[in-house]
């Protein structure tokens, strides 16, 4: 991100300052990162996604980093609840997911289970222990950046589609040039493709 991007989500300068980006390094020899993000940025908003669309991506990626670090301490009746300094990064987060903190911090400290059977159910919410906590931190971290990156995936699609129409493509061709063909090289649900090329046959 640049500077006014990371001021504005209030980004740490350190990939250490995260818990899910522990572990690993800040820098690699020879990589220019800013350079990087530039022609990132530049190639984002050439395929149609600059300016609030790219914006709107950028607070999910950093909403799940900070939801990341948030940790949970012992509550007085033995279950838990968002610790201290759990509870900025909740309000962090709950801020660039644009929902209240306690909303947040509810989802993810208690379950709602409905018992009973049909006409005669009733629901009643239930506090979570902190592996329960720390598990379903996790889960709506990993369904933010799926879902991030799914939007990503249709915009780029999206974008093709809009540049083979104009070109007058028929859609679904296979004979696309290299300035527009992405190719996909997955071990999973390849065999859903309407078409399979030749990342799919290398498999």
């Amino acid at each position: 991100a640049n500077e006014e991007e990371r001021r504005e989500l209030s980004l740490q300068s350190s990939c250490s300052a995260y818990a899910y980006l522990r572990g690993g390094t800040d820098a690699i020899s020879g990589v220019d990162d800013a350079a990087q993000w530039r022609e990132t940025a530049a190639r984002m908003s050439l395929l149609g996604i600059g300016g609030e669309r790219r914006g709107e991506l950028m607070r999910v990626i950093a909403a799940v980093l900070a939801i990341g670090n948030i940790g949970f301490t012992a509550a007085d009746d033995g279950t838990r609840c968002v610790s201290g300094e759990g509870g900025r990064w909740l309000a962090h987060a709950a801020s660039l997911l644009r929902v209240s903190p306690s909303q947040l911090a509810e989802k993810l400290t208690s379950r709602v289970l409905t018992a009973g059977g049909k006409g005669r159910s009733s629901m009643y919410t239930v506090a979570l222990d902190a592996e329960a906590c720390e598990a379903a931190r996790d889960a709506l971290a990993q369904s933010l950046y799926a879902a991030a990156f799914e939007s990503l995936v249709e915009s780029l699609n999206g974008s093709q589609e809009e540049a083979a129409a104009a070109a007058g493509r028929v859609r679904g061709c296979a004979t696309v040039d290299n300035e527009r063909f992405v190719g996909l090289l997955d071990i999973f649900g390849f065999e859903n493709f309407a078409l399979n090329s030749f990342e799919q046959l290398c498999i």
